[in-house]
């Protein structure tokens, strides 16, 4: 676990088995691990000292990761050339994602501003709001139709919206980059 093994009974007895799988080992890393990565692996030789860096590099736990993922969710816009329930889709993991580190996140966190959300993304009337906020302007009475029914919650806007037959720019034959042109005298 900390990357380093000892040699059991049975590898005490066949010791040229312990070294070959430790030099694959090695072979496996220098052949799959980016060069850059290679250094940070040579400098810190066990895991613990090797994760402290990579987690300082990828796992950013600050402020401006949280206003990033905030922002792609309050960001987010339905693309017409799609189908609707892709949208739904990726919305919904992108609010799962930031509920998840939201509801993680403890007072004591180097990045305290989750913390003040979770009630928020607990929140089913929050959800649905943000999510009709993703819709287009086109869409602008669905959205006045459902965010001023009884029982505004996200369930419920859902339901109604994957049920709505909207279709896509692509399969509409009103989209002018997709029509053609009637050719007189044919």
């Amino acid at each position: 676990m900390l990357g380093e093994e000892t040699i059991d009974d049975y590898a005490e007895n066949n010791n040229d088995n312990f070294i070959d799988r430790k030099e694959n080992a090695a072979t496996y890393f220098i052949q799959t691990v980016e060069s850059q990565w290679l250094i940070l692996l040579d400098t810190h030789k066990i895991p613990p000292k090797i994760w402290t860096p990579l987690e300082n590099k990828f796992a950013r736990e600050n402020t401006l990761s949280f206003f990033n993922q905030l922002s792609s969710v309050i960001d987010t816009k339905y693309d017409t050339l799609d189908l609707l329930s892709n949208h739904i889709n990726k919305y919904d993991t992108l609010w799962i994602r930031l509920h998840l580190r939201c509801s993680t996140a403890s007072s004591t966190d180097r990045c305290t501003l989750p913390f003040v959300f979770p009630t928020v993304f607990k929140s089913p009337e929050a959800k649905a709001a943000m999510l009709l906020r993703s819709l287009p302007e086109s869409m602008n009475t669905i959205v006045n139709n459902l965010s001023t029914k009884e029982g505004f919650v996200y369930d419920n806007v859902y339901n109604k919206l994957i049920d709505l037959k909207i279709p896509t720019a692509v399969n509409s034959m009103d989209n002018k980059v997709y029509k053609t042109a009637d050719v007189e005298g044919k």
